[in-house]
């Protein structure tokens, strides 16, 4: 970098321009070799701006924040009954319904998602029933109520999607997503700082 702009110095430039907030420690040495290597994949010195760097890339927490925030629209998720009737949701639907403590009112909230509705009827109250009992939890006068089954169903589901969900490769999509649309530099496990779409 011009005026041989080491990586304390660069580092300290964002404090020094009150933008001490913008990136990570971490970040900073991330965007740091990222600009190094840069410089040296195209024999081109960069002028340190602390302002035009905090415009032209954001960090986030993890990859998969960064590609929603850009339109990314994960896969659904799903959960295969006995028979193979499916139920589709995202992780942050099937986490909302699967925690410690009670789950029963997020549960109902969750059956009253026009898609997670539109799915139950679909796939009908005695094939729900029929899922249920080869469990083997509850016995036929339990069964006989239909909307607790429901909950039942989701409740069920979201917890296998939750146990089933691999944060590794939904992390390594978005990457893959971002990188497809713009610069992306890995921070950490999962964090990323991506150039401005």
């Amino acid at each position: 970098m011009k005026q041989n702009v080491n990586r304390y110095d660069f580092e300290r430039a964002f404090s020094d321009m009150g933008r001490g907030t913008n990136f990570t420690y971490e970040g900073r040495n991330a965007l740091f070799d990222y600009l190094e290597q840069y410089e040296e994949d195209c024999g081109e010195e960069i002028e340190l701006d602390v302002i035009a760097l905090c415009c032209e890339y954001s960090e986030h927490d993890t990859a998969l924040e960064a590609a929603k925030e850009y339109g990314y629209e994960p896969e659904l998720l799903e959960y295969y009954t006995d028979s193979m009737e499916s139920l589709e949701m995202t992780i942050e639907q099937a986490r909302s319904a699967s925690h410690q403590g009670k789950c029963d009112d997020d549960v109902e909230e969750l059956i009253d998602n026009p898609s997670i509705k539109k799915q139950l009827d679909s796939i009908g109250t005695d094939e729900i029933r029929d899922d249920l009992k080869e469990m083997g939890a509850w016995n036929d006068e339990e069964l006989a109520n239909d909307a607790e089954n429901r909950l039942r169903f989701v409740w069920i589901a979201a917890g296998q999607i939750t146990e089933d969900y691999d944060e590794d490769e939904a992390q390594e999509k978005a990457v893959e997503w971002l990188s497809g649309n713009t610069q992306v530099i890995r921070v950490g496990q999962y964090g990323v700082i991506v150039a401005g779409f």
